[in-house]
């Protein structure tokens, strides 16, 4: 049974790295008071665009003719989400090594 409205993991993943793409500059304000992390802009971005990749593989899980239990729901979605990081977490190492930082 299609659990995902037909939507591919190569669908998936493509819809993530056309989103993680879709910024690649970035502006870092350094704060002299608060803790200075170097990774806080284009981080957000980065859980923005994993948020958004949710919202889509949950979308697909809900447009899909399949009446399953929310255990059953939640369980399909995290073994989906596990499969594609398996691909996505090494195309995030790659985005950050191409990305620009701007510091003021």
């Amino acid at each position: 049974m299609d659990y995902f409205n037909t939507t591919t993991d190569e669908d998936f993943i493509k819809y993530f790295l056309d989103e993680l793409y879709s910024k690649t500059e970035f502006v870092q304000e350094e704060d002299p008071d608060d803790f200075f992390d170097p990774e806080a802009e284009y981080g957000k971005h980065i859980t923005e665009t994993q948020e958004k990749l949710y919202v889509y593989i949950k979308r697909e899980m809900s447009l899909s003719k399949s009446n399953l239990s929310d255990p059953k729901k939640t369980e399909l979605f995290n073994l989906k989400r596990e499969k594609l990081f398996e691909t996505l977490n090494p195309q995030i190492d790659i985005y950050i090594t191409k990305i620009k930082v701007d510091y003021k």
